[in-house]
C-alpha cells in the first residue's frame, strides 16, 4: 500500500479498549503507544522514509495537551482524532496554532487548551 502511494500513519500499539486510558495518558504513555507502533511499521513494514507523520487515537479518543505534546516531541506533523460537528463549508484541516474553530465534541473528550505545532484534519 505505502509503495503505491497510500499514507501510513500511527494509531498504537496496544488499541487499549479502555478510553480513559487515551483521554487520560500522559505524553509518555502516548509516546510509547504512537512513536513505538511507528518504529515497529518502521521496521517490519519496511518503511523507512519518516514518512509516518500522522497519528489517529483509538476510539477517536482525545488525549489532550499530552497527546499533542508528545506529537511534537516526535515530530508528528498532523492528527485525525478530533471530531467536530458537521458544518458548511467544513472546518478542516486547521492547525492547533490558535484556538480550536469548535467546541470540543463528543462525551468526555479532553481537547486540547494550549497552543501546538501541529495540524488537526
Amino acid at each position: 500500500m505505502h509503495r503505491r502511494g497510500h499514507e501510513i500513519a500511527a494509531h498504537s500499539i496496544t488499541h487499549n479498549s479502555n478510553e480513559k486510558y487515551w483521554s487520560e495518558a500522559s505524553t509518555e504513555t502516548w509516546a510509547k503507544e504512537m512513536a513505538g507502533v511507528r518504529l515497529i511499521i518502521e521496521r517490519f513494514a519496511n518503511i523507512t522514509d519518516n514518512s509516518i507523520v500522522g497519528v489517529r487515537a483509538p476510539y477517536l479518543r482525545v488525549g489532550g495537551n499530552n497527546q499533542f505534546f508528545m506529537m511534537e516531541e516526535q515530530a508528528f506533523l498532523y492528527d485525525s482524532t478530533i471530531t467536530a460537528p458537521l458544518s458548511n463549508p467544513p472546518l478542516w484541516p486547521y492547525t492547533l496554532y490558535f484556538r480550536m474553530p469548535h467546541k470540543c465534541h463528543g462525551n468526555g473528550q479532553n481537547c486540547p487548551t494550549r497552543s501546538h505545532a501541529v495540524w488537526e484534519m
